[in-house]
């Protein structure tokens, strides 16, 4: 299954199910796919990607407070 972004998401499926990972959709400053996983009993910051798995723009990781790219 392929978002509008052009690429998948579908191969969370499991590690959703299992409440190991959440996908959010972040539609400003620009249209990310953002993961986050759960690790060492926190949630943490996975992928945050755009169209066609393209990187983000540095301000739009700043945005959701990630800025290690």
């Amino acid at each position: 299954m392929y978002d509008q972004h052009h690429h998948c998401v579908g191969s969370y499926d499991v590690p959703v199910a299992l409440g190991e990972v959440l996908i959010y959709r972040m539609v400003h400053p620009e249209r990310l796919t953002i993961s986050l996983e759960y690790q060492n009993r926190a949630w943490v910051v996975g992928e945050v990607l755009g169209a066609c798995n393209s990187s983000p723009l540095e301000g739009s990781l700043d945005w959701i407070g990630f800025g290690g790219g």
